[in-house]
């Protein structure tokens, strides 16, 4: 390794989503995977006018985009099961159960690099067919989006 080279590469696109509570799961992106921090707007309204002028009226609300998360599935397809199974229930019994999730950005070595992502009152909506990738090792990916709440940086 050349002098100055950092093992634990920081710009490491590594990234693992866990959640607590009754569903204890983990998820992986895959090292050539992307991911991306969902975007929030609060976009209000204009209106009344004042004279020939339209009044900008700010939102009360905020609007979180979804949470898109591809990751490699357990060879025993345990972490999609537990999401498929989620869905199913939230449809059969009309009540949104709902979960927290941590997103901890990994370094090169599999290691927390100190930035991490909550996202409160998560909840699946949708998850992606199962695909393989050939691209190095060959695994099976899959990308589950989350509709939440409510997010904070830790």
């Amino acid at each position: 390794m050349s002098k100055g080279q950092n093992p634990d590469n920081a710009a490491s696109n590594k990234w693992m989503l866990s959640m607590g509570g009754q569903r204890s799961l983990e998820l992986m992106t895959r090292k050539t995977m992307n991911f991306e921090i969902p975007g929030i707007s609060s976009e209000g309204s204009e209106g009344p006018r004042v004279g020939n002028v339209m009044m900008d009226m700010g939102s009360d609300t905020i609007v979180h985009e979804p949470l898109m998360f591809t990751f490699v599935v357990d060879a025993d397809y345990g972490n999609y099961k537990t999401i498929r199974q989620w869905m199913v229930e939230n449809s059969k019994s009309g009540i949104m159960k709902r979960e927290d999730a941590t997103i901890t950005l990994l370094n090169s070595r599999g290691q927390p690099q100190g930035v991490s992502l909550s996202y409160m009152g998560c909840r699946p909506t949708s998850l992606s067919a199962v695909t393989l990738d050939t691209i190095g090792e060959p695994v099976l990916l899959c990308t589950v989006m989350l509709k939440y709440i409510d997010s904070d940086f830790d």
